[in-house]
């Protein structure tokens, strides 16, 4: 998969850190995350929490409007959404 711009690579680093198996996992995808969000504007990474949304498989999915939080298998994300 080719990545062409940070928005892309937000969405696919959101996806990968709400279903990483580990908080480990998640934590190594936000550090590089962190580098990067900061090239959107406030709209464009709120599309892309969305987009990223959308793209986790239905457990994740239950798992998120059953709580009322975003986990990652089990651990919150409390910086990610």
């Amino acid at each position: 998969m080719k990545i062409d711009n940070h928005y892309q690579a937000t969405v696919i680093g959101l996806t990968l850190a709400i279903t990483a198996p580990t908080d480990a996992h998640a934590e190594k995808v936000m550090t590089i995350l962190n580098d990067i969000i900061h090239h959107l504007t406030d709209r464009e990474l709120e599309q892309a929490k969305t987009e990223a949304l959308e793209q986790v498989g239905p457990e994740d999915k239950r798992r998120l409007a059953s709580l009322g939080t975003h986990i990652t298998k089990g651990r919150s994300i409390w910086r990610l959404l």
